[in-house]
């Protein structure tokens, strides 16, 4: 603790973990809530392939393609949560930019067959 005379002497009060952290990182406490929220998602990526048509026309068919694709794949960023992109739902209000017990966002992979006759 800072003396008067400006010199400081160890803090001798204990405090439990829970008590230390519910006090640290309360809302108003807007110093170690505020985080840079920069970051680079990759929403989605699709690779597709069309089959030659001397093949597909073999089956009597004019098209055939297979696609591989992703969504919210990758979030670089270094903020502490999941995603800054997030916000928080305040008595049905959508507040942006505030985390509280949020889960990140679900990434989803998956192929496709498409196929026109």
């Amino acid at each position: 603790m800072r003396q008067a005379d400006g010199s400081f002497v160890p803090n001798t009060v204990k405090e439990s973990a829970i008590a230390y952290y519910d006090n640290y990182y309360q809302i108003a406490n807007a110093e170690t809530n505020i985080f840079d929220a920069s970051f680079l998602k990759i929403r989605e990526v699709r690779f597709e392939y069309s089959l030659p048509r001397a093949w597909v026309s073999r089956v009597g068919l004019k098209h055939a393609s297979l696609a591989l694709f992703g969504r919210d794949l990758f979030n670089f960023t270094r903020f502490p949560g999941f995603d800054p992109e997030g916000g928080n739902l305040n008595d049905g209000i959508l507040t942006p930019g505030v985390e509280l017990a949020q889960f990140p966002s679900t990434r989803s992979m998956g192929a496709n067959l498409t196929l026109k006759l």
